[in-house]
């Protein structure tokens, strides 16, 4: 091997390991955010567990520790954007879906309906024909069935919550009694029954 490459295989030997040595940092410092510790208390928390910066001997230091902070938030925000368009991409899916068999469905409940009855003729010990078969055709008109079109409308309704798209919807905060907490009246009393 010549020098250049002994140099350059030295040179990404120390880039995965300082890399591993990011990774493992960075897990650590997670699971104590997410046990509500303080960045001097992770940092602490690191150093009692003996994972201290390999390069100085020393405890890491609180830029460090904001830096894999700052870095974790913006990947769990991004998996958590991913993951809720993908939620939504699928729950699209089944609404397209089943919003297509509902008009499949309908389609098939709207036009005219044929219903044949049959009245056997009557015949003699003879074989001779008393009476000839009748065949009576019935025509019905359906108007569609309402149930697939609720199933329709109620597709549509869906889609538009899971995208956005309906207007925003004004709510008030109330007492557990259903009163206005903004009155000054139901403050009082909610104040009062706090107290009391």
């Amino acid at each position: 091997m010549k020098g250049d490459e002994r140099m350059g295989a030295n040179s990404n030997n120390y880039s995965v390991k300082r890399q591993a040595i990011i990774d493992d940092r960075r897990a650590r410092v997670a699971s104590f955010k997410v046990q509500g510790l303080s960045i001097r208390e992770t940092i602490a928390a690191l150093t009692k567990a003996k994972f201290v910066n390999p390069e100085t001997g020393k405890p890491w230091g609180l830029d460090t520790i904001q830096q894999d902070l700052a870095f974790l938030t913006e990947a769990w925000r991004s998996s958590a954007l991913r993951d809720i368009t993908e939620v939504k991409a699928e729950e699209l899916a089944k609404l397209d879906r089943l919003e297509k068999e509902a008009w499949i469905a309908w389609d098939r409940s709207v036009g005219r309906h044929n219903s044949h009855t049959t009245k056997t003729g009557r015949v003699d010990r003879d074989g001779i024909v008393i009476k000839e078969p009748e065949v009576t055709v019935k025509v019905d008109t359906l108007d569609g069935d309402p149930r697939f079109m609720a199933i329709i409308l109620d597709c549509q309704k869906r889609r538009a919550e899971l995208m956005g798209l309906n207007a925003p919807q004004k709510v008030a905060q109330t007492t557990a009694d259903g009163e206005d907490l903004f009155d000054a009246d139901a403050r009082a009393a909610l104040h009062a029954k706090l107290l009391g």
